[in-house]
């Protein structure tokens, strides 16, 4: 089972840990990257396909994105990348259907969806994404 995939510059490493978004976010950062974002079209095919070979494996995975605001609104643009890129209509976006939602702050990689991105309480335990600037 492979842990890790390179897309351009940067290497996507899975941990099978199971922590909650912002534990998940610090042992990123702890080992000198963060969690994924996904920049474009391509990464996310990369991502996707890679964990439908994985499939056994992988299930709901945090990726680097979240709601920024207190607003009580759910709308894309409160969403925002861990680098503090926010999500505007010229930035790649691959929400699920029906989403970002009330369901929480946080991003994940929603597996029943086919890895679209879905928000969701951020004290839940799952595995995640980390990526490393290889270039």
């Amino acid at each position: 089972m492979p842990t890790n995939l390179t897309i351009g510059c940067f290497l996507v490493e899975w941990d099978s840990h199971l922590l909650n978004w912002q534990d998940a976010k610090d042992t990123c950062t702890a080992l000198g990257g963060a969690l994924v974002q996904i920049r474009n079209h391509k990464m996310s095919n990369c991502l996707r396909d890679w964990l439908y070979k994985n499939m056994d494996t992988y299930g709901d995975l945090w990726i680097g994105l979240f709601d920024y605001t207190n607003t009580g609104s759910v709308h894309v643009t409160n969403y925002g990348w861990t680098d503090g890129t926010m999500l505007t209509s010229d930035i790649f976006q691959n929400w699920a259907s029906g989403e970002p939602n009330y369901g929480g702050k946080c991003g994940q990689l929603w597996k029943a969806t086919g890895y679209g991105w879905d928000n969701d309480r951020c004290d839940i335990l799952k595995q995640f994404l980390c990526e490393y600037d290889v270039c």
